[in-house]
């Protein structure tokens, strides 16, 4: 509910979320000085390459990227409004952005399992809400589109106790992308504390 914003109507009383906010107050660890943007420090491109040149790695994520989704996967809640409205809108994004939701979450997966690092865009517009009565959950547009990013391309911008203050997504043609935090959903694996990017399991034994 919380990542497509549903309205007083679908979820009850009205909350702002900049206002429950709690900062962290603990050091970040690397990163250079607070508002750099940041990446991962583990050459998660290089991770990339090991990967599609090496068979045992290959055959490794594979095998637990298939055993992560062999049961399948479906969302639950014991709100059945809820239910149905998460669906609909999932349903929605897939139709106008032409990737399955199917596609979407496993391209997810696989990169948390390689990288232990995954994100994701939102796009927010109007375009295929419907007839839905909803409003962003931070106000403005609701969510309208969802897309995988390529996580080697990825710089968090931190402040000087780790909290993200913003995103940038690089280019080649030079015309980087920079998000809010509110519009990116950023997962890690085994990430040390401190930092802002997971370390990849394979990171160790590429040498």
């Amino acid at each position: 509910n919380a990542m497509f914003g549903i309205n007083e109507k679908t979820a009850g009383a009205e909350r702002d979320p900049s206002q429950t906010r709690v900062v962290s107050i603990s050091p970040k660890v690397g990163g250079g000085t607070g508002g750099d943007f940041e990446s991962s420090p583990v050459d998660l491109s290089e991770i990339g390459r090991a990967y599609y040149s090496d068979s045992y790695i290959m055959r490794a994520i594979n095998k637990i990227v298939g055993l992560m989704f062999k049961s399948g996967w479906h969302f639950n809640s014991s709100n059945s409004d809820a239910l149905d409205y998460v669906n609909q809108r999932f349903e929605l994004i897939a139709e106008s952005t032409e990737i399955s939701t199917q596609e979407l979450v496993r391209e997810l997966g696989f990169n948390y399992v390689l990288y232990a690092n995954s994100a994701i865009i939102k796009v927010r517009g109007t375009e295929n809400i419907a007839d839905l009565d909803v409003t962003g959950y931070y106000g403005g547009d609701p969510i309208a589109g969802l897309f995988n990013v390529p996580v080697e391309r990825l710089e968090v911008q931190r402040d000087e106790t780790g909290n993200i203050e913003g995103y940038l997504v690089l280019s080649d043609e030079g015309d980087d992308l920079e998000l809010a935090p509110e519009d990116v959903l950023h997962f890690t694996h085994n990430k040390p504390t401190g930092r802002t990017f997971g370390v990849p399991h394979i990171s160790s034994v590429i040498d």
